[in-house]
């Protein structure tokens, strides 16, 4: 059997809480540098806010969470956000488990997020990354999203830039 079929990557379901919160949690572990919020931060989170990202991120109104999982375990997770009135895609969030990348999972989560935007009424999708991450940068780039110049630093205290990427979003006829 193929290593990737045991991997499933969909959007969350409202139940799925706990699986949101362990694999963010494992994210803000892994890269904390990278994201705004940190890892004793969410940890202290209590259940309800969880409860609420889940539900939030199954329907699909005004944002949508991914998961991406390994025999049910949770593997991956990005999120994305309508804003601008609904015409920009932003995603956050993004993490993929370092056991799993490079296995096109990112892809697959992507192409969920920008179906889901552009079926939305997005014309284009945006996300911050930090600038010296090389690996994500390549990622983004290979799925078409290009720099801005849009530079901030990181509000998380780590003395590290992010710059802004973006992309047109394909419109279905």
């Amino acid at each position: 059997m193929d290593a990737n079929e045991t991997i499933e990557v969909r959007v969350i379901r409202p139940d799925e809480w706990a699986k949101v919160k362990a694999i963010r949690l494992e994210a803000l572990a892994d890269t904390p540098t990278a994201f705004v919020t940190r890892h004793d931060e969410a940890a202290a989170f209590p259940d309800d806010v969880w409860i609420d990202r889940a539900n939030k991120g199954s329907q699909g109104e005004e944002q949508l969470t991914v998961l991406a999982l390994d025999d049910g375990e949770p593997v991956g997770l990005a999120v994305g956000l309508l804003k601008a009135e609904g015409s920009v895609l932003v995603v956050v969030s993004v993490f993929i488990a370092p056991v799993v990348r490079g296995r096109g999972i990112g892809d697959k989560m992507f192409r969920l997020l920008e179906d889901w935007g552009s079926g939305s009424g997005a014309v284009r999708a945006s996300l911050w990354v930090e600038e010296t991450n090389g690996r994500a940068r390549s990622f983004y780039r290979r799925l078409g999203y290009g720099l801005t110049t849009d530079r901030q630093w990181i509000p998380n205290d780590s003395g590290l830039w992010e710059v802004r990427l973006e992309k047109a979003l394909r419109r279905e006829p």
